[in-house]
């Protein structure tokens, strides 16, 4: 029973966070269809990401996992409400939205891995992340649905209102959800950073977080703004939303059947994925069209799916030839967060150094180019951990 109830606590806060995020991106864009806008409210949240993944998760030692995540939860639900209060003014308040979000983010990230850890007993392991899978492959389908619902009949105040009770709804039940304490763990972050410059595959494994985090930075919203203005309304970015979204499902199907043995195949397929990905923003520039728009979208999105499945089969390994892993997990997380965090801060830091002339739609457009070789830039770490590899 305990593990039905952190599996909808646990898919519930994800498609929750997803909806919110989607809310905030759209009225901040509607505020003024500002490029530059919406690429600051993302180098706030991930500057916040950066500094409170070391934060949250040293917080976590002293106060505990469960703790860390009903306040993100609840941090969350205050977002949602600020948002309702001051909806017609959301701009304004941008900066303190910002570094909430990044904060409560950092926090459930950190705490959420680690309570799997305490909820799943070993032997459920495969049953639970198969169940998850199908949870947030159905998920990922109604999120788009349940949004433009959201904003067409209750509108950004009342839709802001119903995330907070969601979000409170959530903190309340992982209240009263046991768990226990992991004790046995071992901070050791700033020695993991240390060893970043000395241990190949330490270097390795944050050279990979950095490249995942810049391919996939703008899924943070920013495609979600570039669907919704070159399809010109909600109904269209729902519908876009919601066949890439199944064709997700079909694409993640397949590539399960990749086995992490064969390193030769999981390094061509995440290559080809990238070029291909590469090359379409330019073929869109010189010839822009609704229809070849949405071919990029689905260009996009064989891309994320194969550079996240094919990649974190081998991450995971990575850190489990640490000889005292077990003691190192909660280490592992931040270490892990804060590379994301720093990987993400990249891309948007560099739009934002361009004149402001330059910051549209068509520039969003043509940095997808730029993000997708991310992989092929840090070749050698890929190549590295691929062949295989030692902590030590």
């Amino acid at each position: 029973m305990k593990t039905l109830v952190w599996l909808i606590l646990d898919s519930s806060s994800i498609l929750a966070d997803i909806i919110n995020y989607t809310l905030l991106s759209f009225l901040l864009w509607q505020d003024g269809q500002s490029v530059s806008l919406i690429l600051q409210f993302n180098l706030i949240v991930f500057t916040s990401l950066l500094m409170s993944s070391v934060v949250s998760g040293t917080l976590q030692f002293i106060l505990g996992t469960r703790l860390m995540f009903v306040a993100g939860m609840l941090m969350h639900a205050g977002i949602a409400w600020f948002a309702y209060m001051h909806s017609s003014e959301l701009s304004s308040h941008l900066t303190v939205v910002a570094l909430a979000y990044g904060f409560a983010n950092a926090a459930i990230q950190n705490a959420k891995n680690i309570m799997g850890l305490t909820m799943i007993p070993v032997a459920e392991m495969v049953s639970y992340s198969s169940r998850k899978e199908i949870i947030m492959s159905a998920g990922s389908v109604a999120t788009p649905v349940i949004t433009s619902v959201l904003i067409q009949n209750a509108g950004y105040p009342f839709s802001f209102q119903i995330m907070a009770g969601v979000f409170a709804c959530i903190a309340l039940m992982s209240i009263v959800l046991k768990s226990k304490r992991i004790t046995n763990q071992r901070f050791i972050v700033p020695q993991l950073l240390t060893r970043t410059l000395s241990v190949p595959s330490i270097r390795s494994l944050a050279l990979i977080h950095i490249s995942i985090a810049i391919s996939g930075v703008f899924g943070w919203g920013l495609l979600n703004i570039i669907i919704l203005d070159v399809l010109g309304s909600l109904e269209g970015w729902t519908s876009v939303s919601t066949a890439l979204a199944a064709a997700g499902i079909v694409i993640a199907l397949l590539l399960k059947s990749v086995k992490t043995r064969e390193r030769s195949k999981s390094k061509s397929i995440i290559v080809l994925s990238s070029l291909l990905y590469a090359t379409a923003p330019i073929l869109l520039l010189s010839s822009f069209t609704r229809e070849l728009f949405i071919v990029f979208t689905f260009v996009k999105l064989i891309y994320d799916k194969t550079n996240f499945i094919v990649t974190y089969n081998y991450l995971s390994q990575i850190e489990q030839r640490d000889p005292d892993f077990d003691q190192h997990k909660l280490s592992f997380q931040i270490f892990n967060s804060f590379f994301m965090s720093a990987g993400r801060l990249i891309p948007v830091g560099i739009l934002l150094l361009l004149p402001a002339d330059l910051l549209n739609i068509n520039t969003l457009i043509l940095g997808f180019s730029f993000v997708a070789l991310a992989p092929l830039l840090f070749a050698r770490a890929y190549d590295r951990e691929f062949q295989g590899g030692y902590l030590d």
